[in-house]
């Protein structure tokens, strides 16, 4: 069938239809499906809330019973923030738990993530935000997914209950705190860089405050040093357009990489990405001789991994036919 043509002679635009999709039909158990997921999306929530979260645990204990995810807000100075979320609508329970999971860890956030927030809660966690302090800040998340046509479906993150101001004074802290905090990441990745350019790594003459990527041999996958709370580390980023079948190719060789490296490494097929962490945990205020255990953690750790994996992705990559198919079309990356 020829296509409907406008009044200038141009074919009208096919456009698609977005749907709701049920979320049960996605995570179809709380603890088992979205929690997992959640925990490692937590940039996505971050995007809603104009926070850049960070995960520290999943299941932290409380007494006897376990919050969902623990996290830190990096423009809060890493303040814990407390997530509790269920897949149904809100009820009495939860909310009583989540006052529980933020005392035990002293939480200056709480973030509820539900698909559908009753009215009353809705004013509870508002009240609670009207008589706690103002450094005690109370969200209510609706989580929703949409697709168009037959597209895969998309998460999607609605605010619903929030601190008065919130986004006026979230952009003013995360001004002040990331400004801050962006210089003494420079300060701690300027002489890992230097000593990278030094070794004829393909760097940057200025550090950046948070990424600063090392190129494989292959094109499209580049190494980071990265350094947060939660960890020291170094990681392999896969944007090729086969991202997906590289990333799964290599864990076919996972046996024979972790122990080339006497290490075992963390594997997120969710981002295509394979990291390397130190032992323990860090933070940017650590002492000068912390920080430059750190880097010097990196300077060792990172030519190893490369080492180990670039001559694997030579082949892999090399072994993918070039011309690639629709289906093979890449695919939008979850956190992008």
């Amino acid at each position: 069938m020829a296509p409907e043509m406008n009044k200038l002679g141009r074919p009208t635009p096919e456009l698609g239809k977005i749907e709701q999709v049920e979320v049960r039909g996605i995570w179809e158990n709380e603890a088992h499906d979205f929690t997992p997921w959640l925990a490692s999306h937590l940039d996505l929530l971050g995007d809603a809330l104009d926070m850049k979260l960070e995960l520290v645990q999943r299941e932290a204990a409380v007494g006897d019973f376990s919050l969902d995810i623990l996290a830190r807000d990096l423009t809060r100075n890493g303040a814990m923030v407390a997530i509790e979320n269920q897949l149904e609508r809100t009820d009495h329970s939860h909310l009583g738990q989540i006052l529980t999971y933020a005392a035990g860890h002293d939480a200056r956030t709480v973030i509820w993530v539900t698909p559908q927030f009753r009215d009353e809660h809705r004013a509870a966690v508002d009240w609670l935000n009207n008589w706690t302090p103002e450094e005690i800040n109370f969200f209510g998340v609706e989580v929703s997914a949409i697709k168009i046509g037959e597209s895969r479906p998309a998460p999607v993150f609605s605010l619903k209950a929030s601190p008065n101001g919130w986004a006026k004074r979230a952009k003013q802290t995360a001004t002040s705190v990331t400004s801050l905090d962006s210089g003494k990441r420079i300060q701690f990745y300027q002489p890992l860089v230097d000593a990278l350019r030094e070794r004829g790594y393909a760097m940057p003459a200025q550090a950046r405050s948070w990424w600063n990527p090392v190129p494989s041999s292959v094109d499209k996958i580049v190494y980071y040093p990265h350094f947060v709370a939660a960890g020291t580390s170094v990681y392999l980023d896969i944007k090729t357009s086969d991202r997906g079948r590289v990333f799964d190719a290599l864990h076919e060789e996972k046996a024979s990489i972790e122990e080339a490296l006497a290490r075992p490494l963390t594997w997120e097929r969710a981002k295509n990405k394979i990291t390397l962490f130190a032992d323990g945990t860090a933070s940017i205020d650590d002492s000068p001789e912390k920080l430059a255990e750190a880097r010097n953690w990196m300077l060792d750790a990172l030519p190893r991994l490369k080492s180990v994996l670039d001559p694997r992705l030579e082949r892999i990559v090399g072994e993918i036919p070039s011309e690639q198919s629709a289906n093979d079309a890449p695919d939008p990356a979850p956190d992008a």
